[in-house]
């Protein structure tokens, strides 16, 4: 107002303190979205901010959250950054080693071919286990996975 000259500061609670939350987090999550909400609750975050943070809409966390969708390839980094581990079981056999790890990379099938130069129905082939990939594409693999934490591909 303009004949008044008194300004009303007041301290807002920090965030964390603010967090009332009724949701209980699974205790033994299987899916990709009961990982997120475990995570999320524990490190006492809205879906709001988680959605942010993962570069999607809100209703997109709730619906994976409830198992209603999961999420597209391509968000996979993103979450498995965020949990700090990867949801999936460890793989055993070299079909699945590839798999998890083109997983871990959010690449498709014609992605990983693509970075790879071989045709995606090579990468089918490999994935089920029809052929295996040579020592060159195994490397090739082995360098793309260079920057993440995961296990490697090695023949067993």
């Amino acid at each position: 107002m303009p004949f008044c000259h008194l300004h009303i500061k007041v301290l807002r609670c920090p965030y964390p303190t603010r967090w009332k939350c009724t949701q209980e987090a699974p205790a033994q999550p299987r899916t990709i979205g009961e990982h997120l909400k475990k995570v999320r609750i524990e490190r006492h975050l809205f879906q709001q901010a988680l959605a942010k943070l993962l570069k999607v809409d809100r209703g997109t966390i709730q619906n994976w959250e409830r198992g209603i969708t999961t999420p597209a390839i391509q968000f996979i980094p993103r979450i498995i950054g965020f949990l700090g581990y990867d949801p999936e079981p460890e793989a055993q056999s070299v079909p699945q080693r590839i798999a998890n790890a083109r997983r871990r990379l959010g690449f498709t099938q014609e992605d990983l071919a693509e970075a790879l130069n071989v045709c995606p129905v090579t990468v089918w082939h490999w994935e089920t286990g029809r052929s295996v990939p040579s020592e060159a594409d195994l490397n090739k693999l082995q360098h793309l996975l260079d920057g993440d934490k995961g296990p490697g591909i090695t023949r067993q």
